[in-house]
């Protein structure tokens, strides 16, 4: 039951993070009550923690890169308040960038 996600690429942070913790909430609900009267309570909690935990996103900003460029944009995908004319093309500076990342289980 391990929350992994691609970031950026799969879904929202948010979303998997409402996911998991409605996963640990039936999940705790379903237990038998006799069962979490009489379990170790530090261990039943950390047992619930290594299996819900999100893992964290560490950045490495010594590897990040950015480059920028100049492209034609059309004024159709300019906002509506932007003073272009429609069927014209203007100049606009697009930014490039590619980081490292690790994810690591947090505990």
């Amino acid at each position: 039951m391990s929350a992994r996600f691609q970031i950026f690429a799969d879904s929202d942070f948010d979303l998997v993070s409402r996911g998991q913790f409605e996963n640990l909430r039936t999940r705790i609900y379903r237990e038998d009550q006799n069962y979490l009267l009489n379990v170790n309570r530090t261990e039943y909690v950390s047992h619930i923690v290594s299996e819900f935990a999100v893992a964290a996103l560490e950045l490495h900003f010594d590897q990040m890169t950015v480059s920028s460029s100049e492209k034609m944009i059309p004024a159709e995908a300019f906002p509506r308040d932007f003073n272009v004319f429609s069927g014209k093309s203007y100049p606009k500076q697009i930014r490039n960038g590619s980081s490292a990342m690790r994810i690591q289980r947090l505990t």
